[in-house]
């Protein structure tokens, strides 16, 4: 059985606790039932929403030339991006709150994940579970060249030496939770990149943080 409540790591490797979107569909419903309020997905490509873009192409198509005679990016890096946006009416057929979510389409079920995040994302909006909007302000104070300190560590006592010694902040050091490791081995997969042996929390931390890295400086080129 599918879990509920999972254990996510974030790009610094630190744990926290996520609820399923469908864990968190029940409440919703009680507080926005059906009967009251209904929500539509509407499903567009991504060029349809530069506009701007779009009305050139159209004019250098019918100039008959190619875009890149004009200076103009084709279609073809984002001809498979689809953006979902789910919207949520009231009775009186006012928009309560609308969100969207966009992913690039290789197969029949990454539609369905792509209009599960719009709706998640909806919910997350009117309350229900709004911690998955902490990555979208992450990324964006990455790009303001901004950042956030790591937890700090905590000093402990030993009880058998009386020096300070560190531990991390899960209290643990050593051993891999079994979640951490393989957030780490999916990425690497993803990425096609090659890790070293990980023993401890702490180098799977770290490895995790690596490969994140590697990960947005893909997606910016």
């Amino acid at each position: 059985m599918t879990q509920k409540v999972v254990t996510l790591f974030d790009d610094h490797g630190h744990s926290f606790d996520y609820k399923r979107f469908g864990a968190r569909l029940p409440d919703f419903l009680k507080t926005y039932p059906p009967s009251e309020y209904r929500i539509e997905t509407v499903v567009t490509d991504l060029l349809s929403l530069q506009t701007g873009r779009l009305a050139l192409l159209k004019e250098a198509i019918a100039c008959g030339k190619k875009p890149a005679d004009v200076g103009l990016p084709g279609i073809e890096a984002d001809i498979n991006t689809l953006v979902c946006t789910a919207v949520m009416y009231d009775r009186q057929n006012q928009i309560i709150r609308k969100a969207s979510a966009s992913m690039c389409i290789s197969e029949h079920k990454d539609f369905e994940s792509l209009e599960t995040a719009a709706q998640q994302r909806l919910i997350a909006l009117l309350g229900f579970g709004g911690q998955v909007f902490d990555g979208d302000e992450d990324h964006d104070m990455r790009r303001q060249g901004l950042s956030t300190p790591s937890p700090s560590v905590i000093p402990q006592v030993s009880s058998t030496e009386g020096e300070p010694t560190t531990s991390a902040p899960t209290g643990r050091t050593r051993g891999v939770p079994v979640a951490l490791r393989r957030q780490v081995e999916n990425l690497a997969r993803q990425l096609s990149v090659q890790v070293g042996e990980i023993s401890t929390e702490e180098q799977a931390r770290s490895e995790l943080q690596r490969l994140g890295e590697i990960q947005k400086e893909r997606r910016a080129s």
